[in-house]
């Protein structure tokens, strides 16, 4: 079972497009191709849009440690060379790269607000440092995408079960709605920052987050294993 990483970019190339139209100019913040598995998944999701002519390229900014502060780094340096007029937002593959893109755009006042807008930026995933930051500015970080970790964990245990049961016809894939599946994958969600309250957690999206958080369709049942066996 894996969260759909192509959705986890797509729900956030989607709120870019909603804002600025097709045609946004973003830049992307990973670590190339072939560097770990989700980031290809999710890198797949960025070029159907781009051939589709749905965003552009600005260009690509490639922390050189999974860490906050060499995404930090080269976010500024790159940010340097870059007019604010010629980019309308930031997609980070990992938050903690996102918060590397955020600390960036706050320290540079050509991109933080003061010296025009504030550029938008938003991330894969989603912690509690990330919520701080969406609720102190949320005209920077815009936008989380992610799925509802509980939820996967019960998907996780359904199919467990099914199999132990062998009853592997019943085991469904939301990404795809079919079952008997081999592969179930979790499309994604966007949090939205506007959406979020003073008390909002990662515990507690789903009273804020779109319909694909948390949602019981997702689950595999049986006769004996009900979608709404915990939920009642």
């Amino acid at each position: 079972m894996f969260q759909q990483d192509k959705s986890l970019v797509t729900v956030l190339l989607d709120q870019m497009i909603e804002e600025y139209g097709e045609g946004v100019r973003l830049i992307k913040v990973w670590r190339g191709p072939n560097y770990n598995s989700p980031f290809d998944r999710r890198e797949v999701g960025w070029k159907e849009y781009e051939e589709a002519g749905k965003i552009k390229t600005v260009g690509e900014v490639q922390p050189l440690q999974d860490s906050v502060d060499s995404a930090n780094t080269v976010t500024a340096a790159y940010l340097q060379g870059v007019k604010r007029e010629d980019v309308d937002g930031i997609i980070a593959y990992y938050d903690m790269y996102g918060q590397g893109v955020y600390n960036a755009i706050i320290e540079n006042d050509n991109f933080n607000g003061k010296n025009g807008d504030a550029l938008p930026m938003a991330s894969v995933d989603i912690d509690p440092v990330d919520v701080t930051n969406m609720l102190t500015r949320p005209d920077i970080w815009s936008a989380a995408g992610t799925t509802d970790w509980t939820m996967n964990g019960e998907i996780g245990m359904r199919i467990l079960m099914l199999q132990l049961a062998d009853q592997y016809d019943k085991i469904y894939d939301p990404a795809t709605q079919k079952s008997g599946v081999d592969v179930v994958e979790v499309p994604g969600t966007a949090i939205k920052a506007d959406a979020l309250k003073e008390d909002s957690t990662v515990e507690n999206l789903g009273t804020i987050a779109g319909e694909t958080y948390g949602n019981l369709d997702y689950l595999s049942e049986a006769d004996w294993m009900p979608k709404d066996l915990i939920h009642k």
